[in-house]
């Protein structure tokens, strides 16, 4: 199964290309993420498409449109390879969830909830996809989305709660640690250690990041470099 055959039954959706970079920049530059005291907005340069290479060069963009071109939501799906009980799968994850609601219709949006069913329920048949294993992130005070897409009965799919997920400061932890600990930016002699020390525990995450995620990450992403990471021992481990 093609992903045209279920976008052909809701022809208001589309697969973004390359070319619709710019407005996809500009509707997501307008468009907050609305959460509890924090308005988030995405500034995407220097293309829409580079933050999502970052992840994967597996991306599908899904957007809607009015008569007068303007776009109404966005949506995006990464596939790449993750952990799964231990196990390297395929795994999708669903991002970028924006929806402008001062020009959309009821309507509209009720046909995308079924067209994203159809997509989630097919999704180990889609060629372009071809994993069962979907995830996604939403903030817990975006309570916008989880009024929309947790908590709504009426919608043909469902979330389930993988984990809650914070942001942890190492530097915060480390000034709090008592002991004798040895600090040091890597060398090129360290990656190897240093990718299976991350292995070892993603690979006990669900959806945690492969060895080839890593090395892929490391050779392309802009700026990184083998200095940028930082390494604590404590008796020669890591």
């Amino acid at each position: 199964m093609k992903i045209s055959e279920i976008l052909e039954k809701y022809t208001v959706f589309k697969l973004a290309v390359e070319n619709d970079s710019s407005r996809l920049k500009k509707f997501f530059s307008s468009t907050n993420m609305d959460a509890k005291g924090l308005q988030l907005a995405y500034l995407r340069e220097p293309n829409f498409f580079t933050f999502l290479k970052f992840h994967t060069d597996d991306n599908l963009v899904f957007y809607a449109e009015n008569e007068n071109k303007e776009i109404l939501l966005v949506c995006t799906i990464s596939i790449r390879d993750g952990y799964i009980n231990g196990v390297v799968e395929r795994v999708a994850y669903l991002s970028d969830m924006r929806i402008n609601m001062k020009l959309n219709s009821a309507r509209l949006l009720v046909n995308w909830k079924k067209c994203m069913g159809e997509i989630l329920k097919n999704s180990s048949k889609i060629e372009e996809i071809n994993t069962k294993y979907m995830f996604t992130a939403i903030m817990q005070d975006n309570l916008i989305a989880l009024k929309s897409l947790v908590n709504n009965p009426r919608n043909p799919f469902t979330y389930k709660l993988i984990s809650n997920y914070s942001m942890i400061s190492v530097i915060g932890i480390l000034k709090k640690y008592k002991g004798d600990l040895n600090v040091s930016f890597a060398k090129d002699e360290n990656i190897s250690e240093i990718f299976d020390f991350i292995v070892k525990y993603q690979s006990e995450k669900q959806f945690g990041f492969t060895r080839g995620f890593l090395d892929r990450a490391l050779k392309t992403w802009t700026g990184l470099r083998v200095e940028d990471f930082v390494i604590v021992r404590k008796d020669n481990d890591i």
